[in-house]
């Protein structure tokens, strides 16, 4: 396998629930000022809720893995990937095979090289968001609506997905860009654990009250347990967005990754 560096790696950069692509356009910016590559993949299951029916995991998964490969087979680009929140279970799920173990195996010489959850689903297999959270997570997104998809956030919710974020006027135009999402996709399960083959940072938001941390420590704990290559980084005063309020702090983890395989 070639020797990764900055020219032949691309940063995967893909959004939560709700959210677009344009959540990572601080990170973006700061990977490219350094020569990064990057590649943003919008989720199916986000959308203005025209795309009938809502996509369920199981489709973001697949969508996820395609725009992996293209970078892998198509650019001949090792690949990082940054995953926020929900995208944590079907972007582990869209990775079996793609360690470099497995590719080395496969005769291949691109392989993902490593993965950064940001406040983030750590799913083990058969897990989905639902069955983490438990009774944990409130109405109407424990039951969901089958079939349908999610009302959007309302605006007077926004303080808290950005909860760490000073000005205002950020967090409205933040906000401004989040649209609705598929009420299945919280059902589906994650069919691979990405963090047993493939090294990974999980940065934990202090502040995070969406994904609640005690859930994602959980995670982290069972990660660990169950032999995962996992390396934890808690951030004080950060809340769930740190792709928004602290992307700095994001990029410094993915490059790492880089650095740590070179």
């Amino acid at each position: 396998m070639a020797t990764p560096n900055p020219s032949n790696t691309t940063f995967i950069l893909i959004p939560g629930s709700f959210s677009t692509p344009s959540e990572y356009d601080k990170v973006d910016a700061l990977l490219q000022k350094q020569n990064h590559p990057t590649k943003h993949v919008e989720l199916l299951s986000v959308n203005d809720g025209t795309r009938i029916p809502p996509a369920t995991t199981e489709q973001d998964t697949a969508h996820i893995r395609a725009a992996i490969l293209s970078v892998l087979d198509d650019q001949h680009h090792n690949a990082i990937l940054c995953l926020h929140s929900y995208s944590g279970v079907p972007g582990s799920s869209a990775l079996q095979g793609l360690s470099k173990k497995d590719r080395l195996e496969a005769g291949k010489d691109t392989a993902v090289l490593g993965i950064v959850y940001i406040g983030s689903f750590l799913p083990a297999v058969g897990q989905s968001l639902r069955s983490i959270l438990g009774e944990e997570m409130p109405e109407p997104y424990k039951t969901g609506f089958p079939g349908e998809y999610f009302p959007a956030i309302p605006v007077d919710f926004a303080p808290f997905v950005f909860n760490d974020v000073e000005d205002q006027a950020e967090v409205a135009k933040y906000h401004g860009i989040m649209t609705r999402h598929s009420s299945d996709s919280y059902g589906g399960e994650c069919t691979y654990a990405a963090w047993k083959d493939i090294e990974s940072v999980q940065i934990i938001p202090e502040r995070d009250v969406i994904l609640p941390v005690g859930a994602q420590e959980a995670m982290y704990e069972t990660a660990v347990r169950d032999g995962g290559k996992v390396k934890r980084v808690f951030m004080e005063g950060v809340g769930h967005c740190v792709n928004v309020s602290r992307p700095q702090l994001v990029v410094d983890e993915l490059v790492g990754l880089l650095e740590a395989a070179s």
